[in-house]
């Protein structure tokens, strides 16, 4: 328990990095993934045809800095 109390600035910094490695490397990508899909359903439906679904999904990945 003493080594606990004395490194647990280091423990808590580690957590917070982790915590917002796994954030942006994983929970940001998939939340925009679903969220272009459903903007492009959306957009595609909207302008009857105009704008394919791949366009419309590809442009709001992009937008978002995601390239796929």
């Amino acid at each position: 328990m003493e080594k606990f109390l004395k490194y647990w600035l280091i423990i808590l910094l580690a957590a917070i990095v982790l915590g917002g490695l796994f954030y942006w490397y994983e929970w940001r990508p998939i939340s925009i993934i679903k969220n272009c899909e459903r903007s492009a359903r959306i957009t595609e439906s909207e302008n009857m045809g105009l704008i394919s679904y791949e366009t419309a999904y590809k442009g709001c990945l992009r937008f978002f800095g995601l390239n796929k």
